[in-house]
């Protein structure tokens, strides 16, 4: 006869009483406490955790500094198995910190921790970070309880905010979810939002200076110009289409620019905030005195972080992207870098470098009134006049020498490099062209301090035909004597203290070049135009005699809208705005109109061979 099986009734697990769990454990006896830890890691039955979380939050005034262990052992479960979960967990850390503050640093670093999310591999990406953002939620409501009720709370974070920041090789994702929580954070703490952004911008000073240009796209060190348009035709696709940058630390920075960039327009606009209009319709408005904080803070980080950085290519756009939302903001910016450069007691590589910022936003920047472009030049001109006057009458002359006179070339480069890219704007009548003739381009050519010489090859080029095409300036003579002077010192090896001294070609709004981040610059960035406009045409056609005409381009009379320029005077600002050389030969050693053609003799050089034949 077979005996029936008795049904096996289910395991239950056995609750421990965590108040005489903690009070043996203060006592020397672990037995309770060993098993009560293990029951938690091992088993992850939701109702039971729960139940332990409820018994936790009931006995947080026992849990001091003697307790740290078990803090520390409780924060190792994973108490993220599900939302009910998640929230009774958060709610005992608040509780707790409250309570103990000893436990803040610890807790504060773990929930910290949360922000950098490891992917598992084998599960769908998309559905593993949309989970990772609603904990981060959670996690962002607990911290802001916690600095709600604790006033020290921002001290202890900040320097663990440094801390945890993820490893700059690291996952793309894992930077972009703790940067994120980063500016949510400054949401809550706006008294803290300075240190923040100084800290994310900072991190992105790192991935710029390792991602140069010429990393990105190393074909556009090419020389030739065919080859150089069919790389930038490229580029421009690869921006336009939004692809993953191939460099990786220009992909880590391209993520990091659109989520700073994105969150100065969220403050611009008071996160979209809408009005009603009194027609009963709706408009999104621009939070002005939200934009003045936000600007000055971001100008403070770049005076702090930007300014002292050698060569960054992408970071500073943000100065770029924020002056867009008041004129207020970009007269602001050009008022600073012109003080910052026009004080004589600023340290001579800040001049140099705040030159080169102003020429480039005047350069670039779309939004900027014509007024105060003209307006700027205006004020660049009169004080390279100035200079020119006091150096001139100075009783301890100078020589003529780049480390002499720094800034003064720096900012010549400047209106130079403005001039030429803003021509159209500048000249656009009768009445501009008169006021260029008032800058007196021609003393500031002609001066003894001689800033041709030590400008960048291609734009003295450029400057000089645009200059001689209106009469505003002659340079060929001064290109010349520069050509025959360096040449003489040359064949006879003469030791000249600034042979070999160009000025840098640093412009920091050259051409953007990272894909997702640019479809916040590309709207307001202006490219280069090498057309003359119809007005321009006619009063060439109006002013300039019959016996001048050597200066106009060919056909300029049938010619309603054409380059000033030949192509082959595109290089520096052809329709690829292919970024500056630094090298290459002087501007009088490339070949010119009205220059001996290729074959001719040259007199000069065959005097100096003949003397070098009778010492040799």
């Amino acid at each position: 006869m077979s005996k029936k099986t008795a049904k096996k009734k289910p395991y239950i697990q056995k609750k421990f009483d965590v108040t005489v769990a903690l009070e043996q454990h203060k006592k020397g006896k672990n037995d309770l406490y060993l098993d009560l830890m293990t029951q938690l890691k091992k088993y992850q039955d939701v109702k039971l955790l729960k139940a332990y979380l409820t018994d936790f939050q009931d006995c947080v005034s026992l849990l001091d500094g003697r307790y740290y262990d078990f803090v520390r052992d409780v924060s190792v479960v994973n108490w993220f198995v599900n939302e009910a979960l998640s929230k009774h967990y958060l709610s005992f850390l608040k509780r707790l910190v409250v309570a103990q503050p000893v436990h803040l640093k610890f807790i504060l670093q773990k929930l910290l921790q949360h922000f950098k999310p490891a992917l598992n591999s084998s599960l769908p990406v998309d559905i593993q970070q949309k989970e990772h953002w609603i904990l981060c939620g959670h996690i962002q409501l607990a911290l802001k309880s916690i600095y709600d009720n604790m006033p020290m709370m921002p001290n202890v974070l900040m320097s663990l905010l440094q801390k945890e920041f993820p490893y700059f090789k690291g996952n793309v994702f894992t930077v972009e979810c703790y940067t994120r929580n980063l500016l949510q954070i400054s949401m809550f703490m706006p008294d803290h939002r300075y240190k923040i952004l100084e800290l994310i911008i900072t991190k992105m000073v790192n991935f710029d200076v390792l991602s140069p240009r010429h990393e990105i796209f190393p074909e556009n060190e090419s020389d030739d110009l065919t080859e150089m348009i069919d790389v930038v035709a490229k580029t421009e696709f690869d921006l336009n289409t939004g692809q993953l940058m191939k460099h990786p630390q220009a992909e880590m920075l391209d993520v990091l620019m659109h989520i700073l960039l994105s969150h100065i327009q969220n403050v611009a606009y008071n996160n979209f905030e809408k009005t009603s209009l009194p027609d009963g319709s709706v408009q999104t408005k621009i939070d002005l005195p939200s934009c003045k904080k936000l600007y000055r803070e971001l100008l403070l980080i770049f005076e702090n972080v930007i300014l002292p950085t050698h060569k960054t290519c992408h970071v500073q756009f943000f100065m770029f992207y924020v002056c867009k939302y008041h004129i207020l903001l970009c007269d602001g910016f050009l008022d600073y870098l012109w003080k910052k450069f026009s004080n004589p007691n600023t340290e001579p590589i800040f001049r140099v470098t705040c030159s080169s910022y102003l020429g480039s936003f005047l350069a670039r920047s779309k939004y900027l009134p014509v007024s105060s472009l003209l307006v700027c030049l205006e004020v660049f001109c009169q004080w390279i006049h100035d200079y020119i006057d006091m150096a001139s009458n100075n009783k301890d002359k100078k020589p003529a020498f780049l480390k002499n006179h720094e800034p003064f070339y720096y900012l010549c480069q400047a209106v130079f490099y403005v001039f030429v890219f803003r021509v159209r704007d500048i000249l656009d009548s009768e009445k501009a062209i008169r006021r260029a003739l008032s800058w007196n381009f021609q003393r500031i050519i002609t001066c003894y301090l001689n800033p041709l010489k030590f400008c960048m090859p291609q734009l003295v080029n450029k400057f000089a035909s645009i200059t001689e095409l209106y009469q505003l300036a002659m340079c060929d003579t001064i290109i010349e004597k520069n050509r025959r002077e360096i040449l003489k010192e040359e064949s006879f090896q003469i030791a000249y203290v600034d042979r070999d001294c160009i000025l840098n070609s640093f412009f920091p709004f050259d051409p953007y070049l990272l894909s997702r981040s640019s479809l916040f610059i590309q709207p307001i960035y202006r490219e280069y135009d090498t057309t003359v406009p119809n007005n321009q045409t006619t009063y060439l056609k109006n002013h300039i005699d019959d016996d001048d005409d050597d200066f106009l381009p060919q056909d300029v009379n049938d010619a309603e809208d054409r380059t000033i320029l030949s192509i082959d005077e595109f290089s520096l600002f052809n329709d690829c705005d292919k970024e500056i050389s630094s090298g290459g030969s002087r501007a009088y050693d490339i070949p010119r109109r009205n220059w001996k053609s290729k074959g001719e003799k040259n007199e000069i050089v065959e005097a100096m061979m003949v003397t070098l034949t009778i010492l040799n």
